[in-house]
């Protein structure tokens, strides 16, 4: 079966939604952490990037083509001024936790999820804040009418 990409990108969304204490953030993506009033202590926004063709087959049985989406998740973690070291292990911890809730998303209708990086692990110049970036490729047939 076909499946859109809203549908997999509120999949993720929901799945990490699931993880103790993080909540999906009002910004999208692209906005998500540009400005320190975008982000709280595990915040997350769930976003697409490109999604290819894989070749020019399309499949009436599934309904659409078959393509890889980009998924791409960032979230936020509190960098407190006197304990940055250990915040910052705490941080790499929750993205670990990420990733195995994302890991755990559901395959109906997806034929593939895998990591395919881990773009983005810095704190913010101002120190209070430490911000992640994963992408997934989603193999799965696009839906064409």
């Amino acid at each position: 079966m076909a499946i859109a990409p809203d549908t997999i990108r509120a999949r993720v969304a929901a799945r990490v939604g699931t993880l103790s204490g993080f909540t999906q953030s009002r910004w999208v993506l692209d906005l998500f952490g540009t400005d320190s009033n975008h982000v709280m202590h595990r915040a997350f926004a769930v976003g697409l990037g490109s999604t290819r063709a894989q070749g020019a087959a399309r499949s009436r049985r599934h309904g659409g083509t078959l393509v890889t989406t980009q998924v791409i998740i960032k979230w936020a973690y509190r960098v407190r001024a006197d304990a940055q070291v250990a915040d910052y292990d705490s941080a790499l911890q929750a993205e670990q936790d990420v990733i195995a809730a994302i890991q755990g998303t559901a395959l109906t209708d997806i034929v593939s999820l895998e990591l395919n990086s881990i773009t983005q692990r810095q704190v913010a110049p101002s120190g209070d804040w430490f911000l992640s970036s994963v992408i997934y490729d989603v193999q799965h047939f696009y839906p064409i009418t």
